[in-house]
């Protein structure tokens, strides 16, 4: 093991090597990004269909959405009974 300090010339020692052989990686998926603010269509007071486009997934499979309502002035939010057609 070759052990380097910092403030000390080496230009002497260093020098260029063969070249590596090519090393290939797969990373894995990343985070799928945050869906653009839904389209939101009120069918009567207690009815309401929301569409959104799906993001971009980074590489992993969006498999499900969670959507919570909350009256407009309230902190709490409640998850939404879903109908998927």
């Amino acid at each position: 093991m070759l052990l380097l300090l910092s403030s000390q010339s080496y230009g002497d020692l260093l020098q260029w090597g063969p070249y590596s052989e090519v090393l290939q990686t797969l990373t894995g998926a990343g985070v799928p990004d945050t869906p653009a603010p839904p389209d939101i269509h009120f069918k009567s007071p207690t009815v309401a269909v929301v569409s959104w486009q799906e993001p971009v997934s980074n590489g992993a499979p969006i498999t499900e959405y969670h959507l919570e309502w909350t009256f407009r002035d309230d902190q709490d939010f409640m998850p939404v009974t879903v109908c998927i057609v």
